[in-house]
């Protein structure tokens, strides 16, 4: 039965690695982790009254829409657990293995710290079994808090009760996590909105084909007059000052717009596109009569035809993008 469990552990750790990245232009989040904790057994149980040391594995994969759910599978064991059998003074040890299939909510991340909830329903089995104390369905309640140290590493610290189906017993574990994130973004990297990604509007003479119009100051009255093109002014041979009639002409490019906030920070996109594998990614402030507009857009592209190729990838992340030219 040790075997069988073990195996299956292995094997659910192994199918939610594969599946994280199976599409790399939609990968999930996925976090595995090490966890370690005290199993405080309930006063009705026959096993050992002192706490017992749990070690585990386990994977949480993260839905790649709704980044807040994740599915974790889990398991846990602890060995050598004492417990006393129906005889006086007679003792007997016995390992403990679990193996959890938990649902995971993550909160919303304040100062690097996300807390979250998860729940679940699992099988615990007993290597040596008691009248009593058998092998028998769990479930378990939990919260706990994670911390990004950076570069997908997170440290934990949870707490959870398990239910046992038959023995009705109630069992309570503190442990701490140590793990690593996959297609991650960091919560530690800081977000600083870019004003604008379009390069400073640069300043063309615009000259028409048939005549340019200079204006003459000389001292109060402006006397415009009419030259033709091929005849040259040079400002130091006269003594007025010539001043061109100027018109600012700014850059345009195609980009794909992913979304428009008015009073959201727009980070939470930006690393969603970036976890997706989009590193063009860029931010274009615009001001507007609800105030100061943030697009998140991916880009610039110098054709139309390149940009209708990237949001075919785009689509997939999400459906409602478009293409602008700005």
């Amino acid at each position: 039965m040790k075997k069988i469990i073990t195996a299956f552990s292995l094997s659910a750790l192994c199918v939610l690695a594969m599946h994280a990245d199976v599409n790399d232009n939609k990968p999930h989040r996925l976090l595995m982790e090490m966890s370690a904790g005290v199993n405080h057994f309930d006063s009705d149980s026959r096993l050992s009254k002192d706490n017992a040391g749990f070690y585990g594995l386990r994977a949480t994969i993260f839905d790649s829409v709704v980044d807040k759910y994740g599915f974790q599978v889990a398991y846990e064991g602890a060995f050598g657990v004492d417990y006393e059998r129906l005889q006086p003074k007679e003792k007997s040890q016995s390992d403990v293995h679990r193996i959890l299939g938990n649902v995971v909510i993550d909160g919303d991340q304040e100062v690097g710290i996300t807390p979250y909830l998860f729940l679940g329903a699992g099988y615990e089995y007993l290597s040596d079994e008691i009248k009593g104390e058998v092998s028998q369905g769990i479930a378990d309640l939990g919260i706990g808090f994670r911390y990004g140290l950076g570069y997908g590493l997170r440290v934990g610290l949870e707490g959870k009760v398990l239910g046992k189906f038959d023995s009705h017993d109630l069992d309570y574990e503190l442990g701490v996590t140590f793990g690593y994130a996959l297609n991650h973004s960091d919560e530690s990297n800081s977000f600083t909105p870019v004003s604008s990604v379009l390069p400073t509007p640069t300043t063309e003479h615009v000259v028409k084909s048939s005549t340019v119009v200079h204006e003459i100051n000389l001292g109060m009255n402006h006397v415009p007059f009419e030259e033709s093109t091929s005849t040259t002014v040079a400002q130091d041979e006269v003594s007025a000052e010539v001043t061109p009639v100027e018109q600012e002409v700014a850059p345009s490019a195609y980009y794909v717009q992913l979304a428009a906030y008015a009073k959201t920070n727009p980070e939470k996109m930006v690393n969603k596109a970036k976890s997706h594998g989009f590193e063009n990614v860029d931010v274009i402030g615009e001001e507007s009569r609800i105030g100061t507009l943030q697009r998140v857009v991916v880009g610039p592209y110098e054709s139309k035809s390149e940009a209708k190729n990237a949001l075919r990838k785009i689509k997939e992340m999400v459906p409602k993008a478009y293409i602008v030219k700005l």
